[in-house]
């Protein structure tokens, strides 16, 4: 299910609850009330980082896992190459669960001068930036999450992308995803 306005979703899940058993149209009125409840709920959080690529507890974007191989038929037996220990892989998969939108990101991660640096842009074609990290080689480190935005923007505001939702997305809302 893609991000929708809330009045699209009021109108998707609410249809006519008229049938000869009351009871049962009680019990869809009352599971629809709460799926819309959810997803007010879900439109009003503060978007965070962590909703667009898994983060750390810190908030910090953690590295993709990168494999070398497709199985067992090198050394690394199927295991990523970049992480040292088994919680950085659960840390990882954790991470990528809380993550709310499918593949609305690119990340660019290209050396610039004498800096590191980090920029996530929403894919779309209107894109914008959404997060960049310098780090300076006297190691400062400066981020920005939503740097063009003057407010706390929510989830709602991105209503207009048409940004894919997760299955964890969508188990928040309330809604079984479909797999």
């Amino acid at each position: 299910m893609k991000l929708i306005p809330l009045s699209d979703f009021v109108e998707k899940y609410t249809p006519p609850v008229i049938s000869d058993n009351q009871s049962s149209d009680v019990a869809k009125l009352l599971n629809n009330l709460k799926l819309i409840s959810n997803y007010t709920k879900f439109l009003k959080q503060p978007l965070t980082l962590g909703m667009f690529v898994p983060v750390d507890k810190h908030g910090s974007v953690l590295e993709s896992l990168q494999f070398c191989c497709s199985g067992s038929d090198c050394g690394c037996m199927g295991m990523p190459v970049n992480v040292s220990c088994q919680e950085e892989i659960d840390e990882y998969y954790e991470a990528q669960e809380r993550v709310l939108f499918a593949n609305a990101v690119t990340i660019d991660e290209s050396p610039y001068k004498m800096t590191e640096r980090l920029m996530i842009d929403l894919k779309h074609p209107a894109s914008f930036r959404i997060y960049n990290k310098f780090t300076f080689n006297d190691g400062r480190v400066e981020s920005q999450f939503l740097p063009n935005f003057s407010k706390n923007p929510t989830v709602e505001y991105l209503v207009d992308y048409g940004l894919e939702l997760t299955p964890s997305a969508l188990e928040a809302i309330g809604i079984k995803s479909r797999v």
